[in-house]
């Protein structure tokens, strides 16, 4: 008994639509993905697999406009050796830059941050207390442990200095005479304490101390702490011998990796108070 013509026209019909919907259920499947899988599969991931996916990753911001490229200054002429000596990242900055963001954006999903946008995403995960420096740090962990290097242990907390003795009360001095007043006195000059001093202002480190505050960190990681503590309007200054960020707005100030936060720096009397 052959088959209606019209019956086999409703079930090819009825096929290709059910095709339809299965191949949309699959786009959605890997489009939910989770941050987990993703992240198993890049410690698994060969460098060669490595540095393509941070390179489509480099590509698909590039196209959202998200990383735009950086004004370079004329830069002095290396030689090979140098060269060779100043490139320790042979996978070029974009698997990094793209390994970052990847951890960056996991420590904050384990928040309860997850957001497309990447400025909303900074200003979201910064609420949260995962700042792009603690990612960078984070990250920097990860990779040790993927080169199988020991961690950089962490920096041993300054011990509390001992409480100074009371000084002995001084004897009170003989008051003086008191000497004849002037006939006219003069205005006190600024020089004689006479003028209010000046606000104190904390100083600028200098590259030594700034290194001496990120030894676990190299010079493209100090660049990037620095533009992104600039970014919020921080200063770097130095207090208790310590490089360091100002935040002129609330007098905080932070470590050089904005880890943990120093002391309070009061501008109007000059005076820092640690932690």
């Amino acid at each position: 008994m052959s088959a209606n013509p019209s019956s086999l026209l409703n079930r090819i019909s009825a096929l290709e639509a059910r095709l339809a919907t299965v191949e949309s259920e699959n786009e959605l499947l890997k489009m939910q993905l989770p941050l987990e899988a993703f992240t198993e599969g890049l410690k698994a991931a060969s460098p060669e697999h490595l540095a393509a996916w941070a390179a489509a990753c480099t590509a698909a911001a590039e196209g959202l406009g998200e990383a735009p490229a950086k004004k370079k200054g004329k830069k002095a002429v290396l030689t090979a050796e140098e060269k060779e000596k100043k490139n320790t990242n042979p996978e070029g900055p974009a698997a990094w830059n793209a390994f970052i963001t990847a951890t960056w954006r996991e420590m904050a999903a384990e928040k309860g941050v997850v957001c497309e946008d990447y400025e909303a995403f900074k200003k979201a995960a910064g609420a949260v207390g995962i700042t792009g420096t603690i990612a960078r740090s984070e990250a920097a962990r990860r990779k040790r442990a993927m080169e199988g290097k020991e961690p950089i242990p962490p920096k041993a907390p300054k011990e509390p200095k001992a409480p100074k003795e009371p000084k002995a009360p001084k004897e009170p001095k003989a008051k003086k005479a008191a000497a004849p007043e002037p006939e006219a006195s003069a205005p006190a000059s600024p020089a004689a304490g006479g003028g209010s001093p000046a606000p104190k202002t904390l100083p600028a480190p200098t590259e030594a101390q700034v290194k001496a505050a990120t030894l676990e960190y190299d010079d493209e990681m100090r660049e990037a702490i620095r533009e992104e503590n600039e970014g919020y309007g921080w200063e770097a200054v130095v207090a208790s011998g310590q490089a360091g960020w100002l935040d002129p707005s609330t007098g905080t100030v932070h470590s050089y990796d904005a880890s943990n936060i120093l002391g309070a720096w009061d501008a109007a009397k000059g005076v820092f108070t640690s932690v």
